[in-house]
């Protein structure tokens, strides 16, 4: 992405007011491919959005919350079978019915 090198003098309206520039579509673009799921939080729909390791949670449009657990090591069950899952690490791999998933 290259950034906007126009002096901000360029972004005043004839009204003297600011014009906010237009959004790169680019960008647009990739934001629109950004995986989102959805949960009940309080009792009401909430989109949750993943940036590589990091999930938020939209509460409000001024609310956006990072999702993250405490420390420490946890056992999850998944179909019968037992995982020992480390929160807030990096990322590891899990063997899982005799295959590896990151």
């Amino acid at each position: 992405m290259e950034p906007d090198n126009r002096s901000q003098e360029q972004w005043i309206d004839l009204s003297g007011l600011p014009v906010i520039p237009p959004a790169d579509f680019k960008i647009l673009e990739r934001i629109d491919q950004d995986p989102v799921r959805s949960t009940s939080i309080d009792g009401a729909p909430r989109a949750i959005r993943y940036y590589s390791d990091v999930a938020v949670v939209i509460m409000s449009p001024s609310n956006v919350r990072e999702i993250c657990f405490e420390n420490g090591v946890r056992r999850v069950m998944i179909a019968g079978s037992e995982l020992l899952c480390q929160l807030n690490g990096p990322p590891q791999p899990m063997l899982f019915k005799n295959a590896t998933h990151w």
